[in-house]
């Protein structure tokens, strides 16, 4: 969360316009690629560790939910996060991580199956995290 307002002060033109920065914009353009994809990352996980806390919530306002209901869920979930192994692999999200590359193509023909995709890898990590937390929660 650092790394984004730092490199949103390094990177704006308009809004810190009063700051005398005039250096640092390629830098602060890899920090906030960096930064963002690795919140997406640690912000999915936590979202996952919390995730018991919001089916509570959905419950309370949904009712109880059924043992088939819970299968379906478990089955969609666990299809949610294979999608998101592919679109993380597909989407070459690794070599933006580690900075192997430090250019995202943004294909505007494709805009809704790209949000469709980065939706599939937050809930990969989003199922990564509530298995971890169960896992942990066990031991």
């Amino acid at each position: 969360m650092l790394g984004s307002l730092v490199s949103a002060v390094l990177i704006s033109r308009e809004v810190f316009a009063f700051l005398p920065i005039r250096a640092g914009r390629g830098f602060g353009r890899t920090l906030h690629m960096l930064s963002a994809y690795w919140g997406l990352l640690f912000l999915s996980l936590h979202l996952g560790f919390h995730w018991n806390r919001m089916m509570g919530m959905a419950a309370r306002i949904f009712g109880p939910t059924s043992r088939p209901r819970r299968m379906i869920l478990r089955i969609l979930g666990a299809g949610i996060a294979l999608y998101g192994v592919y679109a993380f692999l597909s989407r070459q999200i690794p070599t933006y991580m580690f900075l192997q590359s430090q250019f995202v193509f943004f294909d505007f023909e494709e805009p809704i199956f790209f949000f469709l995709d980065y939706c599939a890898v937050m809930g990969l990590f989003v199922w990564i995290g509530h298995y971890l937390m169960k896992g942990l929660l066990r031991s």
